[in-house]
């Protein structure tokens, strides 16, 4: 038997954690599929977290999306910050 799904709409706690996990994945570019083989889950349950569906997502799970976040912090990669434009573009004539 699988976790248990929310039939009903997803609650503040849901949809702030819904966010995080979309802006971080966003942040750095990440898919589902390279998110879910970093932390060893399933595409299908950080779909089900990212859309609000997931109601108590496994305590593990937890835990290996937060330390994920700590080594994108710890490498200075973005991890959620607003990326500034000229950060990103290169001056002609630089490698």
């Amino acid at each position: 038997m699988g976790r248990r799904k929310n039939p009903s709409k997803p609650t503040a706690e849901m949809k702030a954690r819904a966010r995080e996990w979309r802006r971080f994945r966003f942040d750095n570019m990440l898919s589902q599929n390279t998110l879910s083989d970093v932390i060893g889950i399933s595409r299908r349950t950080i779909n089900n977290i990212e859309a609000g569906i997931e109601v108590n997502p496994h305590k593990r799970t937890l835990d290996a999306f937060s330390a994920l976040q700590a080594v994108y912090e710890r490498e200075g990669k973005p991890c959620g910050k607003p990326k500034r434009k000229h950060d990103t573009i290169q001056k002609q004539g630089e490698f």
